[in-house]
């Protein structure tokens, strides 16, 4: 290893030596640029130099030495000029790392890709020569746009894939049902008594295209409400699975049935508080803290307020008060009250 592009003492010096210098592979552990925890490896041979033989400023003079280096640091990969990459290591910025991408994101950066496919797609289509690179384009699109179609508007999932597939009812190809996959197959328009084609493929494969890609354009609004519904299904599951393991409880530990219970009250309200933009002031807010808000904000009236009212009183009596024992009638009208609420609610 060269000697002068890394300024390694005299005992990290190692037999192998390029001549010149070299590139090295820097590896950082997560958040810090400290000595002890870094590493060098040479691209060139894989040569990797320990640690503890470099100086206390080792990246100020081996990156100023070395040229474009490369640094990793929690997957994510750098390419940056010595002087550049430097001045942010001395001055103790780190490198910017990759953000955790929501669901809602990554659907809406699928389809961005997709809609962006537009164009390409279009003039593919217009020659007849690149009906194998339109059949290797569209195929993959197809493959990717035909899911979220399928996820977000399962409705028009039919309308979307007629532009496809060729319909297996069809008789006579005519320019009414001529499909995108007549194309890719290869099959032209029929042709007239003159021995011309009776409709221009290229612009009919062109129109279908661009009337697929409108529906998911279409679909962009639809993202964030599609993915609350599914995530409140998932929630009302997880809820009544609760509750049926409350009624089983009850059998065993009274206290214990209706404490789970009053969790999913809890749970439930604070969910009604979200959907509905109220604000909490408390980090861990109870029955009653977020009973009051949401009568005051008129998401239930006065009846539905006395009902929690009640059921918060039965769950302090299964969680908290050691010296009353909770009834049976009690429990249960806790976990059936939980249960309409749950129903009414949201």
């Amino acid at each position: 290893m060269c000697r002068s592009c890394c300024n390694l003492p005299p005992q990290a010096t190692s037999p192998h030596s390029h001549g010149r210098t070299s590139s090295f592979r820097v590896s950082l552990s997560p958040y810090s640029c400290s000595r002890r925890d870094a590493s060098l490896q040479c691209v060139d041979c894989g040569f990797h130099c320990p640690v503890s033989w470099l100086a206390p400023h080792w990246h100020c003079r081996f990156f100023f030495s070395c040229g474009s280096v490369i640094l990793r640091q929690q997957g994510l990969t750098i390419h940056s000029s010595r002087r550049r990459l430097a001045a942010r290591l001395n001055s103790g910025v780190r490198p910017h790392t990759k953000r955790h991408m929501s669901t809602s994101e990554k659907i809406k950066a699928e389809l961005d890709w997709l809609l962006e496919q537009q164009q390409k797609l279009l003039d593919l289509s217009r020659d007849n020569k690149d009906i194998l690179d339109f059949g290797t384009v569209y195929q993959k699109w197809y493959s990717k746009a035909y899911k979220i179609v399928e996820a977000l508007a399962p409705e028009r999932l039919q309308e979307f894939s007629g532009y496809y597939l060729i319909d297996p009812k069809r008789k006579t190809a005519d320019a009414g049902n001529y499909a995108i996959q007549d194309y890719i197959k290869g099959i032209g328009a029929r042709l007239d008594i003159y021995k011309k084609p009776l409709w221009d493929i290229n612009n009919l494969v062109g129109v279908r295209v661009l009337n697929q890609v409108q529906i998911l354009s279409a679909l962009t609004s639809r993202i964030d409400s599609v993915l609350q519904d599914v995530t409140g299904h998932l929630f009302a599951e997880l809820q009544d699975s609760e509750l049926i393991a409350a009624i089983q409880l009850k059998k065993i530990s009274k206290r214990a049935a209706g404490a789970l219970a009053g969790v999913v009250l809890e749970r439930h309200l604070q969910r009604a508080a979200e959907n509905h933009g109220i604000s909490i002031g408390k980090k861990n807010p109870t029955i009653a803290d977020l009973n009051d808000p949401l009568k005051s904000k008129g998401v239930y009236e006065q009846p539905t307020w006395r009902k929690i009212q009640l059921l918060a009183d039965i769950r302090n009596i299964c969680s908290h008060q050691k010296s009353t024992e909770p009834t049976d009638e009690q429990v249960e009208e806790l976990i059936c009250g939980v249960n309409s609420i749950i129903k009414s609610v949201f």
